[in-house]
């Protein structure tokens, strides 16, 4: 064999050799796969494994958070339950005596440790004055929580009225329209006045407009007309009875009773009278007289008829009769 053959002979084995290589070089390239794919699974596991372990301790976080909220509260809820709460029960207070006692914000400051109290409900009464506590609901001495409302009646006083307008309203009138107000007629009295007709009312005791208590006196003044106009009386006594009448019409006064009384003066004349002399009397009044009927006569004759002949012929009978006696 030639050396050249011999040359060429190793040329082709290592030609030949080649696609082996190639063949065998296949192999290494799908086991490199194979780890990759494995690697990315096992990347991912651990991923979630870690994701696991994050939601855990989140979970851990927010219970732990949640319990020291719980223990907060529960502090806090505890602290106020301890002043209302002991040995298990709600705290008992005894209801104050409020009854009598004047309302005022003093007065309930006492109580504000363990009571709360309404607004109060005021009421007329005409036992209490103003602002004296009339009854309390819960009454005293009653076992109640610490921290229980109590209403409070308190009196406002008597109840109150406003005297109402009587102009051109009569005596009567003025009586039913006050008896319906609940006020009282402590008096009536009748006054002169020019101004308001006879008979109507001129003012009351309290004012128009003014605040009365029920159950109050008032005065009720009515008008008796214009003031009349005084006179001085004048002396009638020791004159006959035709003058005094004729006195009397001239100073515009009224003739009253004419009484005969047996006297030792003249019949006729004029004895007495009701008024004094001298005194002020108002136009019109009626004065009273006594008239002697004389020691031996029982009777005069009638006012205004034949009074000189009646008694000139009495004369005469008296004194026929005493001759006759004789």
């Amino acid at each position: 064999m030639s050396a050249e053959h011999a040359m060429d002979r190793p040329a082709r084995n290592i030609s030949q050799s080649r696609p082996q290589t190639v063949s065998v070089s296949a192999p290494p390239k799908t086991v490199n796969q194979g780890q990759t794919k494995i690697k990315a699974q096992e990347m991912t596991e651990e991923d979630w494994k870690a994701k696991k372990s994050n939601n855990w301790i989140a979970l851990l976080l927010a219970v732990f958070f949640v319990m020291v909220v719980v223990s907060i509260l529960g502090f806090v809820i505890y602290d106020m339950a301890s002043e209302l709460f002991a040995t298990g029960t709600v705290k008992q207070v005894e209801t104050p005596n409020l009854k009598g006692k004047v309302y005022s914000d003093a007065l309930l400051r006492q109580y504000e440790d363990d009571f709360t109290f309404a607004e109060p409900i005021w009421q007329p009464s005409d036992d209490y004055d103003a602002n004296i506590i009339l009854s309390q609901d819960p009454k005293f001495r009653e076992g109640v929580s610490k921290g229980t409302t109590i209403k409070l009646t308190v009196s406002s006083g008597k109840e109150t009225v406003t005297i109402p307008s009587m102009s051109g309203k009569n005596q009567r009138d003025a009586e039913v329209l006050l008896a319906n107000l609940g006020l009282k007629i402590k008096k009536i009295e009748n006054i002169e006045d020019d101004k308001v007709p006879e008979g109507e009312v001129i003012r009351t005791e309290p004012a128009v407009g003014k605040t009365a208590f029920k159950g109050q006196e008032v005065v009720v003044y009515i008008s008796i007309g214009a003031e009349a106009k005084q006179v001085v009386m004048p002396q009638l006594v020791k004159q006959d009875i035709q003058t005094a009448r004729s006195v009397l019409e001239t100073e515009k006064l009224t003739i009253g009773d004419e009484t005969r009384v047996r006297s030792d003066r003249p019949a006729g004349e004029v004895v007495g009278q009701s008024v004094k002399a001298g005194d002020h009397v108002a136009e019109y009044t009626k004065i009273d007289l006594e008239i002697s009927q004389g020691e031996f006569y029982s009777a005069l004759p009638p006012q205004g008829y034949g009074d000189d002949e009646d008694v000139e012929g009495e004369d005469e009978e008296g004194t026929q009769n005493d001759r006759d006696d004789e």
